[in-house]
């Protein structure tokens, strides 16, 4: 069974094209997977902010992260690793609620279903 850092993997895959393959995940615990992960993304969105700035802005929206908090993590103090640190925990806690709704929706969807038998 999936739980929520295998779902924001495999989100990550699909939206960043990258952790083709990503080992080691059982032998970590699960907040070493979270700090490799964003460590992860961070690195990606920085390469993102710095040449493909519109396509980084574009998967945030897809992503449905609050613009506020996006503009938050632009700040003319912080250096580009700061922000997309900052983002790549944006993008993470978002997949991770996206996550959590989902199971909530099966589990209040298979309640129905088993009411209704």
């Amino acid at each position: 069974m999936k739980n929520d850092y295998d779902y924001v993997i495999d989100q990550a895959k699909k939206d960043f094209g990258i952790l083709k393959k990503w080992t080691n995940v059982k032998l970590m615990t699960p907040d070493e997977v979270n700090e490799n992960l964003k460590n992860l993304l961070a690195y990606h969105i920085q390469k993102m902010l710095d040449s493909e700035y519109s396509k980084l802005l574009d998967l945030l929206y897809k992503t449905d992260i609050s613009e506020a908090k996006v503009r938050a993590c632009f700040d003319e103090t912080k250096t580009s690793k700061e922000i997309a640190i900052e983002l790549a925990q944006l993008y993470m806690l978002r997949m991770q609620a996206k996550w959590k709704t989902r199971q909530e929706y099966n589990s209040k969807s298979m309640s129905k279903i088993i009411i209704n038998i």
